[in-house]
């Protein structure tokens, strides 16, 4: 597969008045001319670092981590998926699936773009542990479930 090259030429933070949570919107020129955008919710760094035990003050895996997913074909069927297996094996793995993707899938960042959501994100935001708490409620219970309990 190709490798494709995506320009950061723009972060909006987009608060809609009907939802619950304002988005991050990456504003991208790839390679072969097109535009193009992603977004996120604020909240989905706090989310990566609970799920997958990432230290949530690695702002750049965290954000790595979310750039890239959008390109991944991943699957709630692979036993290395977030809620199938212990949290060091996922984040492993998934970490992993981040590297394969970043060979042919690459974000540049010349004018530092990214650097408004890093000065945004809070590290210290209580909500990872919330999060972390509901993750492993989940995985407990898929378990439970997987065992006929």
């Amino acid at each position: 597969m190709d490798k494709i090259t995506h320009t950061i030429t723009g972060v909006r933070d987009v608060r809609a008045p009907n939802s619950p949570e304002p988005v991050w919107m990456i504003d991208m020129a790839s390679d072969d001319g097109t535009a193009r955008a992603a977004g996120f919710p604020h909240s989905t760094l706090a989310w990566r670092a609970a799920e997958y035990g990432i230290d949530p003050a690695d702002f750049d895996t965290l954000l790595g981590v979310v750039l890239h997913e959008p390109h991944m074909q991943h699957t709630v069927h692979d036993p290395t998926f977030l809620y199938n297996t212990d949290q060091d094996t996922a984040r492993a793995a998934h970490l992993e699936r981040v590297e394969r993707v970043k060979r042919r899938v690459v974000h540049l960042d010349p004018d530092g773009h990214l650097n408004r959501i890093q000065e945004a994100y809070d590290p210290q935001d209580p909500a990872v542990h919330t999060f972390r708490r509901r993750v492993e409620s989940i995985r407990q219970t898929m378990a439970e479930e997987a065992s006929g309990g």
